[in-house]
């Protein structure tokens, strides 16, 4: 999968999840000031880029994603060191 198409699923995931629209889901969007995550949020959130990526994310790594890019950069590490 490319950089570009990981970076746009994982935004289509966050839309899905937190019923928002995929167009407002950008790099510097902050989970907590700008979508309101709230905790059950982040267990579906996880589950959902563990899923669709085959990647596992503890809820520590989770909690370091402050902006959507962060939630990205954390996929692509996982992925980069599954392939590695």
């Amino acid at each position: 999968m490319s950089e570009k198409s990981v970076e746009d699923r994982v935004k289509e995931i966050i839309a899905e999840v937190l019923e928002a629209d995929v167009n407002s889901i950008k790099d510097e969007t902050r989970f907590v000031e700008d979508l309101h995550i709230k905790s059950p949020d982040v267990l579906e959130l996880i589950a959902a880029l563990e899923d669709e990526f085959g990647i596992e994310i503890t809820l520590a790594e989770s909690m370091r994603n402050k902006t959507v890019k962060d939630a990205i950069e954390c996929v692509k590490r996982k992925l980069q060191r599954r392939t590695g």
